[in-house]
């Protein structure tokens, strides 16, 4: 089986050799000819243009053509695949953190509400003098946030005991809606 196999290659190349040797010739013919006639006449050699033979070997590019589109095609879809993998991976891990960073807000929240809850409690069992004395070393925002949430009698009689310009700025402050837009009226 291996000498058919080498013969076959031989007669193959034997066969290509001939053909080659027959282009060759045809070529220095083609060639003899056209250099015969543009020293005759140049204008007749535009006027009779012989087709150009068309060997196998001219028509490489236009035969593969296909098979390279079909390459660059599949480079293409892989690399696409590869940046979609990549971009699933992103997604994975983005969410984990956004998963996390949500865990996280939920008890600060909670932890907030809870001290909140706490200092709301704190501030309703005080005596007046005293509660209204420590709103006036705190800062607004939070002097009102807490007499928000107090009884309505308790947070009156605490800001009756605190001085005027700071139970007046603490007033305006818990007036204001919670998105920080003023009310209108007022002077």
């Amino acid at each position: 089986m291996t000498l058919a196999l080498e013969i076959s290659g031989i007669a193959r190349r034997n066969l290509c050799l001939a053909a080659l040797t027959a282009c060759v010739l045809l070529t220095l013919a083609d060639m003899s000819c056209a250099s015969e006639e543009k020293v005759a006449s140049p204008a007749a050699a535009k006027a009779a243009a012989v087709p150009a033979m068309h060997l196998p070997k001219d028509d490489y590019c236009a035969n593969i053509a296909d098979l390279a589109a079909d390459a660059r095609y599949a480079l293409q879809m892989k690399t696409l695949e590869d940046l979609q993998a990549k971009i699933d991976q992103k997604i994975v891990l983005l969410e984990a953190k956004r998963a996390e960073s949500e865990a996280f807000l939920k008890k600060r929240n909670d932890a907030i509400k809870e001290t909140r809850q706490d200092l709301v409690e704190i501030f309703s069992k005080m005596k007046p003098d005293v509660a209204a004395a420590q709103f006036e070393i705190l800062d607004v925002e939070t002097s009102a946030s807490i007499l928000k949430q107090l009884n309505a009698r308790v947070a009156g009689t605490i800001l009756n005991e605190m001085k005027a310009p700071i139970a007046a700025a603490i007033t305006v402050k818990m007036a204001q809606p919670i998105s920080g837009e003023k009310l209108e009226g007022g002077t």
